[in-house]
């Protein structure tokens, strides 16, 4: 971390605020890309679907094999670790499900 940190400073001193700018363009796409990473991890793990005799929502583990009628703790603490946020998250299970839904 301290190397990195005497590297911009250097560059600041160098190149100025478009060094700066180019340093944290690169450390918010590494982030990007680590949040994309464990998104699919999750989703690789995790599906969601449409129990058709009781009209609900299920989530469904890939590796266990279990159903959950709740969102599980485990997929909830999993979102929370990879800092994800778990309310956009789930939307987002949903909005893929109705997506799903109407194309099959």
């Amino acid at each position: 971390f301290r190397s990195s940190l005497n590297f911009s400073v250097l560059l600041f001193i160098l190149f100025g605020v478009r060094a700066m700018s180019l340093i944290e363009l690169d450390t918010h796409k590494q982030e990007e890309m680590e949040r994309e990473e464990k998104m699919r991890i999750l989703t690789s793990t995790w599906s969601t679907h449409i129990d058709q005799n009781y009209k609900r929502r299920f989530y469904y583990n890939k590796l266990n094999k279990q159903s959950y009628w709740e969102p599980p703790q485990e997929l909830l603490h999993a979102l929370e670790q990879a800092g994800i946020d778990v309310d956009k998250y789930l939307k987002e299970f949903e909005a893929k499900e109705k997506n799903n839904a109407t194309h099959t």
